[in-house]
């Protein structure tokens, strides 16, 4: 009877973070969707004089548009690091148990991929030719001198950077493989919770 309460206790605990989980990667799947698209039609820009760019075509061109994803894995480690691995009697949810931290690995590290091309390469290209004037309340007289006198920005130039083209280039491929990884590993925390939601009936 004891165990059978602390193998409860774990189903319940694991169960909680794997329909967290599962809210979490739908949001990342969606966002990730999205940023595609963003930066094909950032791509598809290049060559259009800054004249010709719409205010929602600058966005996107100078946007990082990047939300770190955090899932939850803290049930999942106390059970692979413990004897309450041990609890478990399903040998199946043992095997998708144990193999799950390596799916987190390789999503988190993929991640961590597409974090470095936005901070240390897209956002430092954009510092070099776009201002933060543009971002200035243009009705406060304040900031009149800035305006006039300050380093404009060049939407132009931006895009015909090879440095911006590359680097937008490399964050669309990354983040196509980052979906796949997204959408995978969604499929196997939704099979443990299946699995899990089976055994808690």
């Amino acid at each position: 009877m004891k165990l059978e309460k602390i193998e409860l206790k774990i189903y319940e605990s694991l169960n909680e973070e794997l329909n967290t989980n599962l809210r979490i990667l739908d949001s990342s799947i969606f966002d990730y969707t999205n940023s595609i698209l963003i930066l094909q039609n950032t791509l598809s820009y290049v060559g259009t004089a800054s004249s010709n760019l719409s205010e929602k075509a600058k966005n996107d061109i100078a946007a990082l548009n990047y939300k770190k994803t955090s899932l939850r894995h803290e049930s999942l480690e106390s059970i692979n690091n413990s004897i309450k691995f041990e609890f478990i009697e399903s040998d199946v949810l043992k095997e998708l148990i144990a193999a799950y931290p390596n799916e987190i690995d390789n999503f988190e590290n993929q991640e961590l991929k597409i974090e470095g091309i936005v901070f240390n390469r897209v956002k430092l290209v954009i510092e070099k030719h776009i201002s933060l004037i543009d971002k200035l309340p243009g009705t406060n007289a304040t900031y009149n001198n800035i305006r006039i006198y300050g380093n404009q920005s060049n939407y132009s130039e931006l895009l015909d950077s090879k440095e911006y083209q590359n680097s937008i280039i490399d964050r669309l491929l990354q983040t196509k493989t980052q979906l796949n990884i997204a959408k995978g590993l969604r499929h196997k925390t939704e099979t443990i919770a299946v699995k899990l939601s089976q055994i808690l009936k």
